[in-house]
């Protein structure tokens, strides 16, 4: 195990606390063992055993091991559990210790060791924690494990060793959940995560789902199916996996773009009743535009975050399984009331567009790093109607911004981070085709159609969506006949994205985003 502090901290070690080392009382050795260490990140900061472990294969002695260490930690030290537990999550479940029973397991589902015949990657290495107030792990991986032997010179099941271990990082990052600050209040939080069974109150968000719904003029708004399985029991499991992604230091401005979207806003024309969103969520106008317009105000105009949201969702209904999108904002040159157009067009500012569109994709490949995705479908984002007032329209816009951007940002990743397979969707042009493939320079390149059919083609692909800086994801639906507007027909990301109507929603701040670009 190794460990990192975030940001400017500093891991120190808690004085006059020593190591602990507890060796399974079952089985000799030193292979199977825990070590524990008492840390802080800083000085002032509260303590926390952290301990490194590797557990039996047996369920008897992974049990007694576990009760040793239990009685060296005692019952109520924040604590983070983390190594090789040489056992499914399913049959942890099954450990009935009351201190291990209280502890939270990191969700993942990630293979990061071999089976025993090195034959199949298995979910056998987790991490376990307790006591860390509002800071939640999010957990992520390098590519699949390998087998450590050559099986073809392997003698009696072995062979030429060609690797240091059958197991690969599992790596978790622990950052404050930030549903309480995104959703209306923590009461509400805390009411959102009950469930509405045996006459328990209806989850906040739920009625925040249907209010939401109603507010959209009649023509705009997204699928009922959607509605109808964002107010249901299987909601909150995809709920919780959905990802705020940013590049942008300024927190709390973050936050504002995030909470505050506007339910349609297609070139300045708000389809929705502006009375009713405000009365029910507390604002009317998106924070993007609120914000530029506090900047503009100060005399320094500041463009507002940039953020993409991932989700996984349903596709034209709730029938199928999930599929992976990263919904990318684009910048909007379509009107000249539109912040990007008054902050990059009357500012003068275009230079600054290709870095900005650079930081996009550098999003996506993050996403796909963070998903261990090898199949990437990009979108040509802000290409169509977002320059209509572009000068030199799409075909500038592309070859001096956009194309250069994607290249940009794939060069700045390491091997190991880029994905292998680049798609491109909605049957690109030749020259399109090429420019992307050339960008993309080493990976597969295919292109492919259109959104929904493409999303069962590549069940096991992360999809870019083109999204609005303003609205909430799909915008306007099926009366919208953009790539965003095509994706909220068809799918339940309105309810997934939006904080009020997901308050499991997280944030992958930038140092997040920069460590799963390294």
């Amino acid at each position: 195990m190794v460990l990192f502090p975030r940001a400017r901290g500093r891991l120190v070690r808690v004085e006059g606390v020593s190591t602990l080392r507890v060796q399974s009382p079952l089985f000799g050795g030193s292979s199977k063992s825990a070590c524990a260490v008492k840390v802080r990140v800083d000085a002032d900061g509260d303590p926390v055993w952290v301990v490194s472990l590797h557990l039996s294969f047996q369920a008897d002695e992974r049990l007694a091991h576990l009760a040793a260490l239990g009685e060296a930690l005692g019952p109520t030290a924040p604590v983070i559990v983390a190594g090789d537990f040489n056992a499914p999550p399913s049959k942890l479940t099954e450990i009935d210790l009351p201190w291990f029973r209280g502890l939270t397991r990191a969700e993942s589902d990630l293979a990061t060791g071999l089976s025993g015949d090195f034959q199949r990657a298995v979910v056998i290495d987790h991490i376990f924690h307790r006591g860390l107030g509002e800071n939640v792990p999010t957990v992520m991986r390098e590519k699949a494990p390998i087998p450590p032997y050559r099986q073809a010179t392997a003698r009696a099941g072995r062979g030429t060793i060609v690797s240091g271990s059958d197991h690969i990082w599992l790596d978790a990052a622990f950052f404050p959940s930030v549903a309480e600050r995104l959703s209306p209040s923590a009461a509400e939080v805390a009411q959102a995560e009950s469930t509405a069974t045996n006459g328990n109150p209806e989850p906040s968000y739920v009625r925040r789902a249907r209010s939401l719904y109603e507010i959209y003029q009649s023509r705009f708004r997204p699928p009922q199916w959607a509605l109808d399985w964002a107010t249901s029991g299987a909601y909150e499991e995809a709920a919780r996996e959905a990802r705020v992604f940013t590049l942008d230091e300024r927190s709390e401005l973050v936050e504002e773009v995030v909470k505050r979207r506007e339910p349609v806003n297609i070139g300045m024309s708000r389809h929705f009743d502006r009375a009713a969103m405000h009365s029910a969520f507390g604002y009317d106008t998106a924070g993007y535009e609120t914000l530029f317009a506090r900047s503009m105000a100060s005399g320094q105009p500041e463009l507002p975050p940039n953020i993409a949201v991932f989700c996984r969702t349903p596709v034209e209904g709730p029938a199928g399984g999930l599929v992976d999108v990263i919904n990318v904002t684009g910048f909007a040159f379509d009107d000249q009331r539109q912040v990007d157009y008054r902050y990059f067009i009357a500012g003068g500012r275009q230079a600054e567009l290709r870095d900005r569109l650079r930081d996009v994709f550098r999003l996506v490949f993050a996403c796909a790093r963070y998903r261990d995705r090898n199949t990437v479908v990009l979108s040509l984002v802000g290409s169509g109607a977002f320059v209509s007032l572009f000068d030199g329209g799409s075909v500038v816009y592309k070859n001096s911004y956009l194309f250069p951007a994607i290249a940009e940002a794939w060069r700045e990743l390491g091997p190991r981070t880029r994905p292998a397979r680049i798609g491109l969707m909605g049957n690109p042009s030749a020259n399109d085709q090429e420019r992307v493939a050339s960008a993309c320079d080493g990976a597969d390149f295919f292109s492919c159609g259109y959104v929904p059919g493409i999303l069962a083609e590549w069940p096991d692909a992360l999809f870019v969506n083109a999204w609005d800086p303003s609205s909430i994801v799909g915008n306007g639906n099926a009366a919208d006949n953009s790539l965003d507007g095509f994706f909220g027909r068809n799918t339940a990301m309105q309810f997934l994205t939006f904080p009020a109507t997901n308050p499991f929603l997280q944030i992958m701040d930038a140092e997040a985003v920069r460590a799963l670009l390294d």
